[in-house]
């Protein structure tokens, strides 16, 4: 399970229009950001075989409510930026935003 909210180190962000069988290359932020606005998929997910959500398999605890944790705060953040949420996904190890970012 996650080790004190360390377990998140690896996010990556590509621009929807580009997502290819590319996606494990890394490019400079400023090649992959548009100033001027634009659609992206971006995604983030645990280190060292750590689990977001689900049950832990050793002590049976259920991290499910993370879910909704995670789903409050990236709807609280989105009024606080310029981004329109087109869709989400959590998985037990990982999740997706696909956002729309204004200039």
């Amino acid at each position: 399970m996650i080790d004190n909210g360390q377990a998140f180190a690896l996010a990556t962000v590509w621009p929807v229009s580009t997502i290819t069988y590319h996606a494990r290359m890394t490019y400079p932020r400023a090649h992959l950001i548009d100033p001027n606005g634009g659609a992206y998929h971006l995604y983030t997910r645990c280190v060292r075989r750590a689990f977001l959500c689900g049950t832990d398999a050793q002590t049976g605890a259920s991290f499910d409510h993370r879910k909704q944790w995670l789903e409050d705060r990236v709807l609280e953040l989105a009024d606080l930026f310029p981004v329109d949420i087109y869709g989400f996904a959590v998985m037990s190890n990982h999740y997706h935003l696909v956002l729309r970012i204004h200039p």
